[in-house]
C-alpha cells in the first residue's frame, strides 16, 4: 500500500509504503479448513469400518469350515476385507490425529532415549535396514511432549525405511541419525541412501496437508509433524544428499534465541 507523505500545492513529494507479509495467515488458514475436511472425514468413514470388519470375520468363522468348493478363495476374499478395512482404519486415524492435535505437554525430556527407543522399534519393523546413530553430545536433554516428538521421529524413520525399499539400495539400506546440542539449538538429523526427495520445488510444500509423494501415502504425517515442531519452537527441513537419499533435519530452537 501506498499513501502521500506530504502534499505542497497539490504536487506529491513523497510515499509511504507499507507490507504485510501474510504467508503465515494464509497458512494457518489453509490448515484449519484441511482440518475442518479431516474431521468430516474421519467422522463420515469411520462409522462403517467396524460391521464391515465385524461382518467379514463372522463370516470366515461361521463358514470356512463349511465350505467344501474352492475354500481358499473363500479365505483369501475375506481376508482381504479383514485386512483393507483395518488400512482404511489407519488410514481415518491419521485423518483424525490431523484434525485434533492436543496441545503438547511440555517437560524436561531426554531426546537421547528418545531417539533411541525409535530406532529400536523401527529395527524391530524393518530388520533389512541398518539403523544406526551417531551422538555428538550424551543425553541430550530438551523441553518438549515426549509422546508428539516421539511421533515424528518414528514418521521420519518410518519414511526412511520405506524410501529405502523403493530404491536400488533395498538390499543395502542405511539410516543415519545424527543428535547433536550446542548453546543455540539441538538438531536431529536423519541421512537415508534411499531413492531421495522430489524435486526442489518440492521441499515447502511437502508438509502440506494431503501432499505426498507415496502411493499409498495420506499425506498427512509430515503435516503433523510440522505442527509438532511449530508447536515446539523448532523446524524441519528436507534435501537430497549429493550422493544418493536424502535427509530431514529436526531443529529445536531455545526460546530466546529463535
Amino acid at each position: 500500500a501506498a499513501e502521500n507523505s506530504s502534499a505542497e500545492n497539490d504536487k506529491v513529494t513523497g510515499f509511504v509504503f507499507t507490507f504485510d507479509d501474510i504467508t503465515k495467515l494464509q497458512t494457518a488458514e489453509r490448515k484449519a479448513a484441511w482440518a475442518d475436511v479431516a474431521r468430516r472425514v474421519a467422522h463420515e468413514i469411520k462409522n462403517p469400518l467396524t460391521p464391515i470388519q465385524l461382518s467379514a470375520e463372522r463370516l470366515k468363522r461361521k463358514y470356512e469350515s463349511q465350505i467344501t468348493e474352492d475354500r481358499d478363495n473363500f479365505k483369501v476374499c475375506t481376508d482381504i476385507i479383514i485386512q483393507q478395512v483395518s488400512e482404511i482404519g489407519r488410514m481415518v486415524d491419521e485423518f483424525s490425529a490431523f484434525a485434533r492435535m492436543p496441545a503438547p505437554v511440555i517437560k524436561e525430556t531426554n531426546l537421547s532415549e528418545i531417539v533411541k527407543q525409535c530406532i529400536f522399534m523401527q529395527k524391530v519393523a524393518n530388520p533389512s535396514v541398518n539403523f544406526k546413530i551417531v551422538e555428538k553430545n550424551t543425553n541430550v536433554v530438551i523441553n518438549c511432549d515426549a509422546e508428539q516428538v516421539s511421533r515424528i521421529v518414528v514418521n521420519v524413520l518410518k519414511n526412511a525405511a520405506e524410501s529405502i525399499y523403493d530404491s536400488k539400495n533395498s538390499e543395502k539400506g542405511e539410516v543415519k541419525v545424527t543428535v547433536g546440542q550446542d548453546e543455540m539449538k539441538t538438531v536431529v538429523s536423519v541421512k537415508d541412501n534411499g531413492k531421495g526427495l522430489p524435486d526442489e520445488e518440492m521441499y515447502g510444500k511437502i508438509t502440506e496437508p494431503y501432499v505426498t509423494t507415496k502411493k499409498d501415502g495420506t499425506g498427512l504425517g509430515l503435516a503433523i509433524a510440522k505442527k509438532i515442531m511449530d508447536d515446539h519452537n523448532g523446524t524441519i527441513a528436507f534435501k537430497n544428499n549429493n550422493d544418493e537419499g536424502a535427509e530431514v533435519i529436526l531443529t529445536f530452537f531455545r526460546e530466546e534465541v529463535k
